[in-house]
């Protein structure tokens, strides 16, 4: 039998806390976070006050794109439409990434923001990951 290596609810509860935390310190918009295991199931998500209503479906649709394709959302081609997936709740826009183990580098989770232009959403979800395994 295969064994799965994911993220557990606390590990995904602290990086959700550190993107708030990065996204309140730094004074852009309000974010949208999703975290998702690698089982494919969502563990962590949360809405900050005055975030983009449809933040709530970008950030989770996101993780679940990063889940899917193990890659970064933001390395689709221009174009890309999320109609091109047989599959509902993905999306090609940037802000979705790959959670490493920081050890192996296997993909234990996928984090999604939504909030900010594509390249902030990215940018903060990359330094809370590394936020999160420098604690």
């Amino acid at each position: 039998m295969r064994s799965i290596e994911t993220m557990d609810s606390d590990e995904a509860a602290r990086l959700v806390d550190i993107v708030v935390e990065l996204a309140r310190s730094d004074g852009g918009n309000p974010v949208v976070v999703s975290v998702y295991g690698a089982h494919g199931l969502q563990i962590a998500y949360r809405c900050m006050d005055g975030a983009l209503p449809s933040s709530t479906d970008v950030a989770p649709a996101k993780a679940n794109t990063v889940y899917r394709d193990a890659a970064p959302t933001s390395g689709y081609p221009a174009g890309w439409q999320p109609g091109n997936w047989a599959v509902s709740n993905m999306t090609a826009f940037g802000g979705g990434i790959p959670v490493p183990h920081p050890q192996t580098g296997a993909q234990v989770g996928s984090l999604g923001v939504s909030g900010r232009s594509e390249v902030d959403d990215e940018v903060l979800a990359l330094r809370a990951i590394k936020a999160l395994w420098d604690q």
